[in-house]
């Protein structure tokens, strides 16, 4: 048949027959058919396609399509199997994850850099950066897998026992420290107290909330405008 030549497939086969249905026809005239009529019927052909599958051919190209090379410079198969290393790529979204903010251009964009050894100055503090911030997640989410931890208030002020480090940030971050300079001493303290959520962050992050107070005197370099 022309219809089934003209069709490509390369996983599936089409095979269609003709087969003929006897179908009954309105009668001829109006009104009533008299006694013993038979209605009139006619002969109509219907087109009946079967679609079959070639599985075996269909998971061979399931398997070749599937599989992407994967080059490492791990050359002992022993100790590092191909299974190994499959994973620890796979893995690579938490390390992508942590480097978000470097991408950010609000962070990045705001430096004008032009000697290579400030560049390269610039890239350690951006990875040690990046390395505290990745500590603080591990943290908080390794004090948080105690059966008696109860979960902190993460975005959208949602209750998680997986919070990332930026939900971490986004409770730490409102909090504002303010410098009073009263009777030779300067004094530092948040602006407001904390809330409940800021302390229990804190205090899973190994921290207390006196890390934002602090009272005595400072070297004029320390605060450079600065003045009483």
């Amino acid at each position: 048949m022309t219809f089934l030549d003209q069709q490509k497939l390369t996983y599936h086969q089409l095979a269609a027959t003709v087969e003929p249905v006897e179908v009954t026809l309105p009668y001829p005239r109006p009104g009533r058919p008299p006694k013993g009529a038979t209605r009139p019927t006619a002969i109509h052909y219907r087109l009946v396609v079967t679609v079959a599958c070639d599985w075996e051919g269909y998971r061979a190209a399931c398997q070749t399509h599937g599989k992407f090379i994967l080059i490492t410079s791990l050359r002992d198969d022993q100790a590092h199997p191909a299974r190994d290393i499959l994973a620890e790529y796979k893995e690579q979204h938490t390390a992508e994850r942590a480097f978000r903010f470097i991408k950010d251009p609000t962070w990045v964009g705001a430096f004008c850099l032009k000697k290579p050894e400030r560049i390269a100055a610039f890239a350690y503090v951006l990875l040690m950066a990046a390395m505290v911030y990745t500590l603080l997640e591990r943290q908080v989410r390794q004090s948080l897998q105690s059966p008696d931890a109860r979960p902190v208030i993460g975005l959208n002020n949602r209750p998680t026992k997986q919070p990332t480090a930026y939900a971490v940030k986004t409770v730490l971050t409102p909090i504002l420290v303010i410098a009073i300079f009263v009777v030779g001493q300067w004094s530092f303290h948040p602006s407001q107290p904390l809330t409940e959520n800021q302390k229990y962050v804190l205090a899973l992050a190994g921290f207390s909330e006196s890390i934002y107070y602090w009272q005595g005197k400072l070297k004029p370099g320390n605060y450079h405008s600065a003045s009483p």
